[in-house]
């Protein structure tokens, strides 16, 4: 454990084809962010690309299903404040 309460830097996933809403996806974030919860984590950064260079990849949570998943959990902090 990293102090008293670990971040999770960066969190991230792709929509997989066989989810076309995005609703198992945003059951994953929510999923992810109990879990960490439960062990103490207070912080957890999105990863939110959508221009990776390697890959055609879109790590954005902008879908209907995963925003309205996260939204009981996000606090959006801008510059560290």
């Amino acid at each position: 454990m990293i102090g008293p309460q670990p971040p999770l830097p960066e969190l991230g996933a792709t929509r997989c084809t066989w989810d076309t809403t995005g609703a198992a996806r945003g059951k994953w974030f929510l999923d992810c962010a109990t879990f960490a919860a439960r062990w103490g984590c207070e912080t957890i950064g999105l990863w939110c690309s959508g221009s990776q260079t390697e890959s055609s990849l879109d790590y954005r949570p902008v879908d209907t299903p995963t925003t309205a998943a996260c939204a009981p959990i996000v606090q959006v902090t801008v510059g560290g404040r």
